[in-house]
């Protein structure tokens, strides 16, 4: 076989592809419906306003990309091993290549009283995409998967063998819920999407069994060692919680129809901010205001600088 040398590293070239999939995909950004999705149901109100008012978020890059890419297998990979061997997860059609399609796709309108005026409410629409639902010694639940890094699981890990001190201050003992606890306290974007998931698909009674995948060993759910026993956290549905995540939806959208921005949501230092794909346009301006710079000539890069361009009439402004 002849031997033709590559101009470009391999992977290098992969990333490559990436970041320019991620600045085309940006670059054709259209505003969305006004509608919330389950999985924004923790998000900073101020971030999924500029969601729905058609702010160009940042570009995914390579990084990112790949993030995404590993969680789709995440995914597949757990619901074919569980229901190749006997523990079927339903709600997917799974096709003869291996393919699979999720079938629990669920949209629901809402009627959401607004404060302080009697007989008024804004009406919503919120979506969801289950994962599937499977039999569990709890009943027919709700599925979710998160695959998560080494450190997430490990520390998950531990409060279900050592125990959780939760944000309150409360002591859980070791065992399941110690490990929930942790989870709503530190991974509130998996918790409220399951209380959007779990009431637009019928599993208010019920709730959520939640797969946690640990990826840098494979590991599904939650063990002891020596022991055979593992587990899924089951969530339950809060009815609570779940009129708070509802009043939130309401309250942007009645933000949007007015143009008012709301509020941030977290410090800008915070690591949900950092992710944020739309921090350039709210902590990420500030910053760079107090260095003297001008928010709309520095994002997203050279490479979307045409969608920038301050000195047009036309410039989709980043402030």
């Amino acid at each position: 076989m002849k031997d033709r040398p590559a101009e470009r590293d391999p992977i290098a070239h992969l990333y490559d592809q990436f970041d320019e999939q991620g600045l085309a995909e940006a670059r054709g950004h259209t505003s969305p419906p006004l509608r919330f999705r389950a999985s924004e149901a923790a998000d900073c109100a101020r971030a999924i306003w500029f969601r729905l008012t058609g702010k160009r978020p940042k570009p995914r890059d390579g990084r990112m990309a790949m993030y995404g890419v590993c969680g789709d297998l995440d995914h597949d990979a757990t619901r074919q091993l569980l229901t190749h061997y006997g523990a079927p997860v339903e709600g997917i059609e799974y096709s003869e290549d291996g393919s699979m399609e999720e079938q629990m796709y669920v949209r629901k309108t809402y009627e959401v009283p607004i404060p302080g005026r009697e007989g008024f409410t804004t009406t919503i629409e919120v979506v969801s995409r289950a994962d599937g639902e499977m039999d569990t010694p709890r009943g027919k639940r709700l599925v979710e998967i998160k695959g998560t890094g080494f450190y997430p699981y490990k520390w998950l890990n531990a409060a279900y063998n050592e125990g959780y001190q939760d944000l309150d201050g409360r002591k859980w003992p070791p065992g399941h819920d110690a490990a929930l606890a942790r989870v709503k306290d530190k991974h509130p974007k998996w918790y409220q999407q399951m209380q959007v998931t779990s009431a637009l698909s019928g599993y208010e009674e019920n709730g959520a069994y939640l797969i946690v995948k640990d990826r840098a060993t494979g590991t599904l759910g939650l063990f002891k060692e020596g022991d055979t026993d593992r587990t899924g956290i089951y969530v339950p549905f809060e009815p609570d919680l779940y009129q708070q995540i509802l009043d939130k939806f309401a309250f942007v959208k009645r933000a949007v129809r007015s143009g008012e921005k709301p509020a941030a949501g977290y410090p800008r230092k915070s690591k949900t901010c950092e992710y944020c794909d739309f921090r350039w346009a709210c902590h990420g301006a500030d910053e760079r205001r107090e260095k003297g710079l001008t928010p709309e000539h520095l994002y997203p890069g050279p490479q979307m600088e045409e969608y920038h361009d301050a000195e047009s009439e036309d410039a989709d402004s980043s402030d």
